[in-house]
C-alpha cells in the first residue's frame, strides 16, 4: 500500500501537467483552426465584411485620389497667385507684364485640364482592372 501511494503522487502531478499542457495547446490551436473568432463577429454582427468588398476600397481611394488632386491645383493656384503678386510690386501694371500673367494663367489653365485627363484616365483603367503604374502620366500611355 504504501508503493501504491508513492507512485499516484508522480502519476496525479504527470495528469495535472497533461491536463494543463492540453488546455493551452488547445487555447493556441482551436482560433488557428478554425479563424478567427473577431473576424467571426464581425461578419455576423455587419452581415458583410466591408473591407473585403474591391468596389467599396476602389471608389473610397479614388476619393482620395480626387481629393488630392483638388488640394494640388488650390495649391497650384495659390502660387501663381503669389508669384503674380510679386510681379505686379516688382514691375509695375503694364500691358506687357498683365498680358504675361494672363499667359501664366492660361498655362496653368491647360496644365489643370492636362492633369485631370490623366486622372480620369488613370481611375477608368483602375476600375477596369487594367491598372498600370506607368499609366498614370501622359507621356507614358499607351495610344488607342
Amino acid at each position: 500500500m504504501l508503493n501504491h501511494k508513492l507512485s499516484s503522487k508522480p502519476a496525479s502531478k504527470l495528469a495535472k501537467a497533461l491536463t494543463a499542457a492540453a488546455f493551452a495547446a488547445a487555447l493556441i490551436l482551436l482560433p488557428s483552426m478554425t479563424g478567427s473568432a473577431t473576424a467571426a463577429a464581425q461578419s455576423r454582427s455587419y452581415g458583410r465584411d466591408y473591407y473585403d468588398d474591391d468596389r467599396y476600397d476602389s471608389r473610397d481611394h479614388q476619393r482620395q485620389e480626387k481629393a488630392r488632386q483638388k488640394s494640388h491645383e488650390r495649391r497650384e493656384q495659390r502660387d501663381l497667385q503669389r508669384h503674380q503678386d510679386e510681379e505686379r510690386y516688382d514691375y509695375g501694371n503694364s500691358r506687357s507684364l498683365r498680358r504675361h500673367q494672363q499667359d501664366e494663367r492660361d498655362d496653368l489653365k491647360a496644365h489643370k485640364r492636362d492633369e485631370k485627363d490623366d486622372l480620369k484616365h488613370h481611375q477608368r483603367h483602375e476600375r477596369n482592372d487594367d491598372y498600370d503604374d506607368n499609366s498614370y502620366r501622359r507621356s507614358n500611355r499607351r495610344r488607342y
